[in-house]
């Protein structure tokens, strides 16, 4: 295997994973925004807001890393990397 099919490899396993990311933080930020809706009331009528579910926790952390991988993909596009 070349030293250019390994990069190329790479770089498709990049767009692959970052694809798949954004779809998933697309499917997290859907199915939380009941918990959210449900503390943004309670904040704003003074109560104790309930706790984050599995969804909200999980479109809080797969969005910064969304967000990282589609930058990571543009700066190869523009070969600024790789």
């Amino acid at each position: 295997m070349e030293v250019f099919e390994l990069v190329d490899l790479c770089g498709c396993l990049l767009e692959l994973l970052a694809t798949s990311g954004v779809i998933t933080d697309l499917i997290a930020w859907a199915r939380s925004r009941p918990n959210r809706v449900a503390r943004k009331k309670a904040k704003m009528a003074g109560e104790t807001p309930p706790d984050p579910d599995g969804w909200t926790t999980a479109w809080q952390v797969l969005t910064p890393m969304a967000v990282t991988l589609v930058i990571l993909v543009i700066l190869k596009w523009t070969r600024v990397i790789g």
